[in-house]
């Protein structure tokens, strides 16, 4: 268990020393090209033509929504910790 230079009879918070760490996420941009692709092309071409499977695409695309928002406030709670987020154009480090 990590104590704090201050106390040493106290543990450390959640990230402590984690300064310079870095967490690797998928670039914003990702879920943006994605997003519209859906949005742009996908849904209106499941209206015209699989209308019963439109609520489903409109489900997916909520998904991605909520998969960045949540991106998002993970890297708002780890930047706030000391971590370095690190956003990723592929898979390569």
């Amino acid at each position: 268990m990590s104590r704090t230079p201050d106390d040493p009879g106290i543990p450390a918070p959640l990230g402590w020393g984690a300064v310079n760490k870095q967490i690797p996420v998928p670039a914003h941009i990702h879920y943006e090209m994605i997003l519209q692709l859906l949005e742009r092309h996908t849904f209106p071409t499941v209206q015209e033509q699989d209308f019963p499977s439109r609520a489903r695409t409109q489900e997916l695309i909520n998904a991605l929504r909520k998969a960045l928002s949540l991106q998002e406030q993970l890297e708002t709670e780890w930047q706030q910790r000391g971590f370095v987020v690190d956003y990723r154009w592929s898979l390569d480090p």
